[in-house]
């Protein structure tokens, strides 16, 4: 909310975060989509690079792509080896990428760029459906019916969730047009867009419950303008969590990092931070120059950042901890309706509020006459500070009146547009 942040820039200068990113040597000029972790290796996906490693912690990166052909969409570690999911099949190395072998067999299209490891297994999704790879690592099995729910979906990522109710857990992939979930291996998919306004899924990420409310937190990043939606229902719902994240006018996620209960985003707009499971989001840009597509925080408790064009960036998590401190300090502890700015306006105008819990919520405009002319909130919203936008210019100049009201409080202030 640029308001707010323009406060804490202006009255609170111990939460500016000392330090800033630092980019690494090497793998400039290449598109970085993913990164990985193996041991005391870091390994970086790129698109017309092929993959990079690191062997001192992100310092350096060099080549690691012998035999690999095809762009690397992601990475996973799974039975000490590594594997790159690229548009030419899967890869696999089991010698920190001196030498990659191809895994083509039982995959029905060569569009295989999501990775993921759940339990004893490794997954893949893309073109034709998702995949487990055998005991050797050496081929693919298809969990579901190409010809059922998921024909001709190009799947670009997966997660999969565990349902302590259920004997399965819950198969996510999202894609460009939203999100299916299967809850039985595969064997059938629902789609599950509800609530979401954007359906070109860039991202997953999953956070357990850490705060004793009994909710799981998954939440998918979209790339067209919709930013962070999360569900507590296993994916049965979806709602904005954005509160921060429209400081610049670029919303499209490219990545999470998740660090316990800590969720990194990094957006066409910059990197934030969220400590309170996406309900606010903090700035965590500073001195960082580019457009990270990737993120991954490392043992070495540092927060790697992979950029469109500009190499590999690296910043300490210790850096970024104030972030707590403010958090419990400046979290809303009463309802509150601000006057609207600009007042007198013409034809828009921002309206602030403050909501100390969870609570269900309208705001809407009335004339003098007590007519309802606009609903601008209307809806379930977390603990935080919101604006909401109000568009005046099909109304006649004159006075208006704009109400907040949950369950427990209604407030009323008066606005004016001069035309």
């Amino acid at each position: 909310m640029k308001y707010f942040l323009l406060i804490l820039i202006l009255f609170f200068p111990l939460f500016s975060i000392n330090g800033q990113w630092v980019q690494t040597n090497g793998a400039l000029g290449y598109q970085i989509f993913c990164l990985a972790e193996n041991g005391k290796n870091l390994f970086a996906g790129t698109f017309g690079g092929g993959v990079f490693l690191s062997t001192d912690d992100g310092s350096n990166w060099s080549s690691a792509s012998n035999n690999l052909n095809g762009n690397v969409y992601s990475l996973a570690v799974f039975g000490g080896n590594d594997f790159a999911g690229t548009d030419n099949f899967t890869y696999k190395t089991t010698n920190n990428g001196s030498y990659w072998t191809q895994i083509d067999s039982g995959l029905s299209s060569n569009w295989s760029p999501a990775l993921y490891v759940y339990g004893s297994n490794l997954y893949s999704a893309g073109s034709g459906g998702v995949y487990v790879i055998n005991n050797n690592g050496s081929s693919w099995t298809m969990i579901n019916d190409p010809w059922g729910e998921l024909k001709s979906v190009d799947i670009d990522n997966i997660i999969i969730v565990s349902n302590s109710g259920a004997g399965n857990a819950y198969i996510f992939v999202g894609c460009k047009n939203g999100i299916y979930r299967s809850n039985n291996n595969g064997q059938s998919w629902t789609a599950l867009n509800n609530g979401l306004t954007d359906l070109a899924i860039n991202t997953f990420a999953f956070i357990p419950d850490y705060s004793g409310t009994g909710n799981l937190n998954l939440f998918v990043g979209t790339n067209a303008g919709g930013g962070v939606f999360r569900s507590t229902d296993y994916g049965t719902s979806w709602a904005p969590v954005n509160n921060g994240l429209g400081i610049t006018s670029n919303m499209a996620v490219y990545a999470f990092a998740v660090n316990g209960s800590d969720l990194f985003v990094s957006t066409g707009g910059g990197i934030f931070l969220s400590k309170d499971y996406g309900v606010n989001w903090f700035y965590v840009d500073d001195g960082f120059n580019a457009t990270a597509r990737s993120l991954l925080v490392t043992n070495a408790s540092k927060l790697i950042a992979g950029t469109l064009f500009y190499g590999i960036w690296s910043r300490p998590l210790s850096e970024m901890t104030p972030v707590e401190d403010f958090l419990d300090k400046e979290l809303p502890k009463n309802y509150y309706l601000d006057q609207n700015y600009p007042n007198p306006f013409n034809p828009n105008t921002t309206i602030q509020f403050d909501i100390p819990k969870t609570s269900f919520l309208t705001l809407k405009v009335y004339n003098v006459l007590g007519q309802e002319v606009a609903t601008l909130v209307n809806e379930k919203r977390e603990t935080g500070r919101y604006e909401a936008e109000f568009d005046g210019s099909k109304l006649t100049s004159g006075v208006y009146f704009y109400r907040l009201t949950t369950e427990t409080f209604i407030d009323i202030k008066k606005c004016v547009i001069i035309k």
